[in-house]
């Protein structure tokens, strides 16, 4: 493992100590390339990696962290994560998307590989919010139908974090095209999809491990959907009463005729 691969995951101290330096010494180096210091130092280190290596290469690359920190640290990282959510969406650009998504028509999401679980799980939320929201079929036959539907009334959701997928970024610039507007949640302002948008979502991904951690965007979409929850507040609550009740008849309650 390089030098530098290894400084983006390992404590000061053991970083120092493999380097036969000062932790002193280390910050002092930090500090004048730019850096607050070597956390600020580390993220940026970390980010490149993520950005850079594929998913076998990043595992191999955090096998330098120290085993009985892992929990901690991990859950540390995650809450950092967080919080640089929380600054880099200030409350006008929340409102600025709750205003886009509460305007259209029809909402339709797109993304894949792991992003598309944050597809889904957005859609299973907007959907008894809004009721006019549409999770993209990822079968590539079905592409063009759903194209064909937009039109410029209507918001697309675009998700796509590093590595970016190709796939959607190809499907974002279709409807983009069409005048279909698009709402990207992505990791950074250099992101792609950013482009094709003045409203967007940022959220940092930066796990300890070999994937992206997606508990930041998570986060974004928890706080986005108590937004829209609160603006519809009396449609939706009709409209999950409906759903409430469709549901006794369409599934097993659990006390009913599915018990064995």
């Amino acid at each position: 493992m390089k030098k530098e691969d290894a400084a983006a995951f390992l404590t000061i101290d053991r970083l120092a100590a493999e380097a036969g330096v000062s932790a002193a010494s280390i910050t002092r180096f930090a500090t004048e390339i730019g850096f607050s210091g070597y956390p600020d130092l580390q993220k940026a280190l970390r980010l490149n990696l993520q950005q850079r290596l594929n998913p076998t290469q990043r595992l191999q690359s955090s096998m330098g962290i120290e085993d009985n920190s892992l929990f901690s640290r991990s859950f540390q990282k995650d809450m950092e994560n967080i919080n640089e959510a929380i600054k880099l969406n200030p409350t006008p650009m929340l409102e600025s998307v709750v205003q886009l998504l509460l305007r259209a028509q029809n909402v339709y999401i797109v993304a894949y590989r792991s992003s598309y679980s944050l597809a889904s799980y957005f859609y299973v939320i907007l959907e008894q919010i809004l009721g006019n929201v549409n999770l993209v079929n990822n079968l590539e036959n079905m592409k063009a139908e759903t194209l064909l539907r937009m039109t410029k009334r209507d918001v697309l959701i675009s998700i796509s974090f590093p590595r970016y997928n190709q796939q959607t970024l190809d499907f974002t610039k279709l409807a983009y095209d069409r005048g279909v507007k698009i709402l990207p949640i992505s990791d950074s302002l250099s992101a792609p999809l950013i482009q094709y948008s003045d409203v967007y979502l940022i959220s940092p991904f930066e796990s300890m491990s070999f994937y992206n951690s997606y508990v930041p965007v998570m986060s974004l979409i928890n706080a986005l959907s108590t937004e829209l929850a609160a603006a519809l507040k009396e449609e939706v609550k009709e409209r999950l009463t409906l759903i409430d009740q469709m549901s006794d008849t369409v599934y097993y309650p659990l006390t009913g005729h599915g018990q064995s």
